[in-house]
């Protein structure tokens, strides 16, 4: 988001109709579960493409489902 900023100000901002940012978080993970997570990378499979499906799918059973 810093490039961003590097090339815009406030000011046209106001003449934007829509912007997109992506946005990433961390979160934390007990150690054993990190190390399960990763034996899959082994075989090709990042964490993120485990634990995004799995969150739609508790945001889902939540009644908050979302499209991706």
């Amino acid at each position: 988001m810093g490039e961003f900023w590097d090339e815009h100000d406030f000011q046209s901002l106001i003449q934007m109709d829509r912007m997109e940012f992506d946005i990433s978080c961390t979160a934390s993970i007990e150690p054993d579960l990190l190390s399960a997570l990763k034996s899959k990378r082994l075989r090709h499979i990042n964490v993120e493409t485990l634990v995004n499906p799995w969150l739609y799918e508790k945001l889902a059973e939540q009644g908050q489902a979302i499209t991706a």
